[in-house]
């Protein structure tokens, strides 16, 4: 398995949920969820990029909405695949998506 098709490099995804709007409990779930799905891919060699550890406001309020817009499309024009954590509603998760269409 390649990432973009180049050999010795390991696939690479983003993971995509929901993050701003959610409650302390959602968030729980989805830190947890997206550090199971993680360390799952990279069993098999697959790097997962995870928006909850890069841009989420909460840890990174430094970071304005239009970097972390900017942050998170690179991301996702740039990976295999995208996966997404369809848990809780999200703007953001279906923009993602709908960039990764492309």
């Amino acid at each position: 398995m390649t990432g973009r098709g180049v050999p010795g490099q390991w696939p690479h995804v983003v993971e995509s949920s929901g993050l701003t709007s959610l409650n302390e409990d959602q968030l729980t779930i989805v830190e947890l969820v997206s550090g199971l799905v993680a360390g799952f891919c990279a069993e098999v060699g697959v790097m997962v990029h995870q928006p909850v550890m890069h841009t989420h406001p909460r840890d990174h309020a430094d970071l304005e909405a239009e970097e972390v817009h900017a942050k998170d499309f690179a991301k996702v024009v740039e990976s295999d695949a995208v996966i997404a954590i369809g848990d809780f509603a999200s703007w953001g998760a279906g923009k993602e998506l709908a960039w990764a269409e492309r």
